[in-house]
């Protein structure tokens, strides 16, 4: 058996990187204020606003900015290492964006668990520790070697807690980091993302105080987005609603499998196919648009023109087309969703997940013999989250394992729909994503729009692998498998 080391130290915060010219980080704000200038200055080069440029003159843009454009802070990125915080701080970080978490699926697990705050005393010793304890024992016992035919390490993690340590870095721009710390540092928000917003505004105060002001007055000059997980659930109002919805709508059985396109364009491929046609057609889009509803062009014409583009390479003009994804699959798959950036990405809050309590088992746990444990286990974790909550702590979460189904929506575009079928059906893709998520998108997507779709397939498929490491490389390939061989293979 390995000893877990449960650990409640500070989560450490580190800037590594922001947007600068000097190679330091003294110039932040001045680097803001000289875009800006810049944009009203075409005629001169940033550089040279930015040597010209005095204190005061940075201060005065600074603040008119934040009052008149915010989003001119979109121009400026900040680097953030965070060690030693816990899987289920990731369902926050990850409405934020552009981050990078340790993997799991190559390396194995350190023996290291977050403690909650507010466990103590009787709920750590008889309930939280012994739980996470077993679940470490379970999953060093499954996990295996590559070499070795059994549980593979990203299957065996989904019987670990969310308390489990781990490292981010994260890159976002100055207006999300604004609006993450000032929704990270609200009352109602768990201890761990509340310590990793005040450790973030320490260290962005000293970087840019104009921006990042003392008494975070700025802050309130211009809206934020709502951020939906921090909604209090035990808001009477709220629970009213959803009674009121609850008391309309039936329970669907739907299981790990389940994804559906519920929302698409009208037409689908319309915009896009215009936006193409508007690269060799003398007429303006909405001329183009014109010209289709008085029926000189068809829409097959237009889907053809789209085709032809988007095999071209040219593939931003898809943009115009944004479709709603809905998924039901278990937390460790939604981690991989949510690294590709250019989404808008909604998930069933991890409370409500741990009240439903449903979870996922891959084969290869029932295959080589741990079925009855792991149900066992999951019967555990149900009963200790049940307990925690008894008692009144808020973060009960934590103690959910990875396998915890939940339901997600997702809005983007064919662009990014493209890329993600491109990679996800990838056999070196991890086999949750590509059975359970890639290949159902895919065979929907393709009869939606064929012009687009039908080709949004791996290199294997189009003649030239572009994987550093090919599938059927025996030595070095992740799957080592042999690669497709023509598309109906995805449509099973």
């Amino acid at each position: 058996m390995t000893k877990v080391r449960f650990v409640n130290s500070p989560t450490d915060v580190k800037l590594i990187g922001c947007s600068t010219i000097t190679g330091k980080h003294d110039d932040f704000e001045k680097i803001q204020a000289s875009i800006y200038l810049a944009q009203l200055s075409p005629k001169r080069k940033l550089k040279d606003i930015y040597n010209s440029i005095s204190d005061n003159q940075v201060e005065l843009v600074i603040d008119y900015i934040l009052d008149e454009d915010p989003h001119q802070l979109e121009h400026t990125w900040l680097n953030f290492m965070i060690n030693g915080t816990r899987i289920a701080t990731m369902h926050e970080v990850s409405d934020h964006k552009s981050y990078t978490q340790k993997s799991q699926r190559y390396s194995t697990a350190a023996p290291e668990s977050h403690i909650p705050h507010g466990v103590s005393g009787e709920l750590f010793e008889e309930v939280f520790r012994p739980v996470v304890q077993a679940g470490f024992d379970l999953y060093y016992r499954m996990e295996t070697p590559d070499s070795v035919e059994g549980v593979n390490k990203e299957d065996a993690r989904d019987i670990l807690s969310l308390s489990t340590m781990t490292s981010i870095v994260s890159t976002r721009n100055t207006f999300d980091e604004l609006q993450m710390i000032r929704s990270s540092m609200a009352k109602d928000k768990p201890f761990e993302i509340r310590r990793i917003g005040e450790q973030k505004y320490k260290i962005l105060r000293k970087l840019a105080p104009m921006i990042f002001d003392e008494d975070m007055d700025i802050l309130k000059r211009f809206p934020i987005k709502k951020n939906l997980t921090s909604l209090d659930y035990s808001n009477k109002y709220v629970e009213k609603v959803l009674e009121e919805i609850n008391g309309l709508v039936e329970e669907s059985d739907i299981d790990i499998g389940y994804l559906d396109v519920p929302i698409t364009p009208e037409e689908p491929g319309l915009m896009s196919g215009l936006a193409a046609m508007t690269t060799r057609d003398d007429r303006n889009f909405w001329g183009l648009l014109k010209a289709y509803e008085n029926g000189e062009i068809t829409l097959d014409r237009i889907k053809l023109v789209l085709g032809k583009v988007m095999d071209s390479g040219h593939t931003s003009v898809a943009e115009h087309d944004m479709y709603l994804i809905e998924d039901r699959s278990k937390k460790s798959l939604n981690h991989q969703k949510t690294r590709h950036r250019h989404i808008v990405d909604s998930y069933t809050p991890l409370d409500i997940a741990g009240q439903n309590f449903e979870y996922d088992m891959h084969p290869s746990i029932e295959k080589f013999g741990f079925k009855e444990e792991y149900d066992a286990h999951m019967q555990k974790i149900k009963e200790a989250f049940d307990t925690l909550k008894e008692h009144g702590i808020k973060e009960a979460y934590y103690i959910l394992p990875n396998a915890i189904k939940m339901d997600s929506y997702i809005t983007t575009n064919s662009t990014e729909i493209v890329y993600i079928l491109e990679k996800r059906l990838c056999k070196n893709a991890q086999e949750p994503i590509r059975e359970l998520f890639a290949k159902p998108l895919y065979r929907k997507m393709r009869i939606i729009l064929p012009q687009v779709f039908d080709d949004a397939v791996p290199g294997c498929l189009k003649g030239r692998c572009r994987e550093k490491w090919p599938c059927f490389d025996k030595k070095r390939g992740a799957s080592r498998q042999m690669p497709y061989r023509s598309k109906d293979e995805l449509l099973h």
